[in-house]
């Protein structure tokens, strides 16, 4: 399903992305059904829209602990796969950064 024509994507959504279409999937459920019908037996229908959400506030967690030149980069970043896949890398590095500077103390303490 494409997002209707005169409608603005969703911010921080690329046009036709998949959280748009399922955001325009369930909107489009959310405004045909009748309000004199009775309430649906579950909110099941709207655990697709849930997961994603949850998905791009991990995204979004993820780079908090970031320094803020790499924060900003992944803020400018509109895909949460590649976003969370940004975070990842940055913190393997910073990982990796830190084990060498321990590395380098633990060395440097026998010589003196």
């Amino acid at each position: 399903m494409v997002v209707p024509t005169g409608r603005k994507p969703l911010h921080g959504t690329r046009p036709g992305s998949w959280l748009e279409q399922e955001c325009a999937r369930m909107r489009e459920e959310l405004c045909v059904t009748d309000l004199d019908a009775a309430p649906a037996a579950s909110l099941e229908r709207l655990h697709a829209l849930w997961e994603s959400a949850e998905l791009l506030l991990l995204s979004f967690a993820a780079c908090a602990s970031l320094t803020a030149t790499q924060r900003a980069l992944a803020c400018g970043t509109l895909d949460t796969a590649e976003r969370l896949r940004y975070a990842r890398r940055c913190l393997l590095d910073g990982t990796k950064r830190m084990v060498a500077q321990a590395a380098i103390r633990d060395a440097l303490v026998g010589v003196f």
